[in-house]
């Protein structure tokens, strides 16, 4: 994951000698490093095997090229069977009895769209937000410089992110106001249960109904959230599990009652541990070596203008003039930093 994490500064340094200068889609770059974090790291592909699927499966994902879906899951499936990431070892050690070609087709998509998607989306809102609020930036700016000055080498252990709590708080700020799956999750009652009427009354549910709670609704809550509630503040008083206790960092899942941007267990995102590790990784690299910028007409455009919600939170790509458009993108301006004398 690091040593993708290094690669990708070259891989945007490279953008920005071929733009001279322009915006560059901050959005597509992310779902591209997502996703070859996701086959090099987790599934421990070849890097060839990466290159030669993730434009194509990512022009899939957006409805074009529908075809290429199945060759990619049986390429993918041959893939695993000769690698030896966690991913792939947990898919190889599956039961066969349990093993259908139904599953395994479902496991090779699912894996791929959810295991890169969501995790682009967050940094990319994250390189919004900073960019709109420069007193949060500078601050992570100033935590990741420290970072680097007190290491020897480009090496990241895992004990190092405790050493990144403005970083934990920016990311846990994003997922509640920019939630990757603002409709949230439905679950099906085992059971009858009761919910609380607009007048305080017990309204029975019975068991078999399905149940959806949005997540926007609840993260962007001024009742539970304070009057703020729609500011990027990762100052923001976050409670007990949210944000581990204020640990900075830990592996088990952080949700309250109004905050689950990994839903609850025992059906809470499997590959969350993952994500919150390679955002950190990447997000120290790319600081480290570039500063962000965005244009002067995007600080003010209503919230529900920037987003499109197709079941994962995109960013909708305002350089449309059609507001129903469902082109997805995030134009930013993107500088080499001098590591000696760079100011925000």
């Amino acid at each position: 994951s690091n040593r993708r994490a290094m690669y990708c500064v070259k891989i945007l340094a490279d953008l920005l000698d071929t733009d001279k200068g322009d915006a560059i889609d901050i959005y597509d770059f992310f779902l591209n490093e997502t996703l070859a974090q996701l086959h090099l790291a987790m599934f421990g592909f070849s890097n060839d095997f990466q290159e030669n699927t993730n434009k194509k499966i990512r022009e899939t994902f957006k409805g074009k090229n529908d075809s290429y879906a199945r060759k990619y899951a049986f390429d993918l499936l041959k893939e695993v069977e000769k690698s030896d990431g966690p991913l792939s070892e947990v898919m190889c050690k599956r039961e066969s009895k349990f093993k259908t070609k139904k599953e395994e087709y479902g496991n090779a998509m699912t894996f791929t769209f959810a295991g890169h998607d969501t995790t682009a989306n967050t940094l990319t809102w994250l390189i919004f937000e900073i960019c709109r609020h420069p007193q949060h930036y500078i601050k992570l700016q100033t935590e990741i410089d420290t970072f680097w000055s007190e290491k020897t080498s480009n090496d990241i252990v895992y004990t190092d992110f405790k050493k990144l709590p403005f970083m934990t708080r920016c990311i846990m700020e994003i997922l509640r106001l920019w939630t990757p799956i603002p409709n949230g999750t439905s679950r099906e009652l085992q059971e009858d249960d009761y919910v609380i009427g607009k007048n305080n009354d017990n309204v029975e549910v019975k068991k078999g109904t399905y149940i959806q709670i949005p997540n926007w609704t609840r993260h962007r809550s001024p009742l539970l959230w304070g009057s703020d509630v729609n500011v990027f503040n990762p100052e923001r008083e976050f409670k007990g599990d949210e944000i581990w206790d204020d640990m900075v960092f830990a592996t088990y899942n952080p949700y309250s009652e109004r905050f689950s941007p990994f839903a609850y267990g025992p059906r809470d995102c499997i590959g969350k541990n993952f994500s919150q590790i390679e955002m950190r990784i990447i997000l120290l690299h790319l600081l480290k070596n570039f500063t962000f910028s965005i244009g002067e007409n995007d600080y003010n455009i209503p919230d529900e203008e920037l987003s499109f919600n197709a079941a994962t939170l995109g960013p909708r790509n305002i350089n449309n003039s059609d507001l129903y458009d469902n082109t997805l993108g995030l134009f930013v301006h993107i500088y080499h930093r001098n590591l000696n004398t760079s100011k925000l």
